[in-house]
């Protein structure tokens, strides 16, 4: 049953949409940092979660960059994560 109803919500045009707009969305990150495997199908491509955690790694690399460099030293670190 679950299955059937996950199908029938696969199928509508405005998931069609949805997942294609977050395809291009990867797609665009993926290809700005020059990564080879881009994603032809949403749901399979990021099944085994590799891919996923490769896109998440490019997203957060500015994020992770800017925030390290507040840190100026290990003991900073400890304590900026305890806060």
């Amino acid at each position: 049953m679950f299955q059937n109803k996950q199908n029938e919500i696969n199928s509508l045009p405005w998931f069609l949409s949805v997942q294609q707009i977050y395809t291009d969305w990867a797609n665009h990150y993926l290809a700005k940092s020059g990564h080879k495997r881009l994603i032809k199908d949403l749901q399979q491509d990021i099944a085994d979660g590799v891919l996923l955690a490769e896109i998440i790694q490019i997203i957060g690399k500015p994020f992770l960059l800017k925030e390290s460099m507040k840190v100026s030293a290990p003991i900073s670190l400890v304590k900026h994560n305890l806060s």
